[in-house]
């Protein structure tokens, strides 16, 4: 029953899920009213949202995916949304369709390389609404910097007289604030300091190799290190050269034969080494004699020995000989009748 503003009385009968009739109710002629419930109006979808993910990438080597949002189920038939980018360097599809009954879809926005770092602005459309994101495309960054070699100059040195400088240099410039490289020796008698660091913008730096001085040839290993990277080169240090004879003297350089004497003098090029160095002496003829060897003290350049004489029937000379270290020097004494 259903009753009007006026007071008026109905029995209501629904003949379908969208009609149903009126008859009043104590009318003897009674009218009939038909009564049919309006279509509802479609809900126009509309495109609510477009993202990018991600937004920063390196051109010709990364992609990003782009998805559209609309506002509602997408109708029969699906939803074409209209895509354009306004940059070259990043490419979309002409449209992407949102399925029939979906509310996203998803597409894939295909970059190439840039020299420089580059902003693309990306717009979806449809049902007359517009939404845009920015992608940003990148350059592709340049190699790490490494440590492209080691050099030491000289690579062989005497310990504790001479040091040798080590050369790194990085396979690019180094970044600001320098590029810090970490040195290591594997044997004492070579010491490199901790780091040496490369200027900013620059390629090489250079470090001093200090030696100790060593009883016998030893190498030690240099090492640089940087950036995941390192080199290493050897270093030769060896012991101090044994002197060599420089000179050979007699004084005085002519005597009588078993009535006087001269007096040798040995020279080296340099101290002789601890232990001293044992020159030896030979004589080339038997009216002049000399002792097998003459000892230098640790030290010391030089040492005398004496040259005894024979008794001769004429007149002669012999040579005098010294030998260390595989050099030799002769001086020649007369001896006289």
């Amino acid at each position: 029953m259903i009753t009007s503003g006026s007071g008026g009385t109905a029995a209501a009968y629904a003949i379908s899920p969208t009609e149903f009739v009126a008859v009043p109710v104590g009318d003897a002629n009674p009218s009939v009213w038909v009564f049919e419930q309006a279509p509802s109006g479609a809900v126009a979808v509309s495109l609510s949202a477009m993202s990018l993910n991600p937004t920063s990438v390196v051109g010709g080597q990364q992609n990003s995916t782009g998805t559209v949002t609309l506002s509602g189920a997408a109708p029969s038939g699906g939803a074409a949304i209209a895509l354009s980018s306004n940059n070259g360097a990043a490419t979309v599809p002409a449209s992407v369709t949102v399925a029939a009954g979906s509310t996203t879809a998803t597409f894939t926005v295909s970059t190439s390389a840039v020299s420089a770092a580059t902003t693309a602005t990306i717009s979806a459309s449809y049902g007359g609404t517009t939404k845009t994101a920015t992608l940003t495309i990148n350059p592709v960054p340049p190699p790490p910097v490494t440590v492209a070699s080691l050099a030491l100059n000289p690579t062989s040195v005497i310990g504790g007289q001479q040091n040798s400088t080590g050369t790194v240099t990085l396979s690019g410039a180094a970044p600001s604030g320098g590029a810090v490289v970490a040195l290591a020796s594997n044997n004492g008698a070579a010491q490199v300091p901790a780091s040496v660091t490369v200027a900013a913008g620059a390629t090489t730096g250079t470090f001093t190799v200090s030696t100790s001085a060593v009883s016998a040839a030893t190498a030690a290993t240099i090492s640089a290190s940087y950036g995941g990277t390192a080199k290493t080169t050897i270093l030769t240090v060896k012991p101090l050269p044994l002197p060599t004879v420089v000179s050979l003297s007699l004084n005085p350089s002519s005597v009588v034969g078993g009535l006087e004497a001269s007096t040798g003098t040995v020279k080296l090029s340099a101290a002789a080494p601890a232990g001293g160095a044992i020159v030896a002496l030979s004589s080339s003829n038997g009216s002049a004699s000399v002792p097998s060897s003459v000892f230098v003290p640790a030290g010391a350049t030089s040492a005398t020995f004496t040259v005894n004489t024979a008794i001769v029937l004429i007149s002669t000379s012999a040579n005098i000989t010294a030998t260390y270290n595989g050099t030799s020097r002769t001086a020649t004494l007369s001896v006289l009748l």
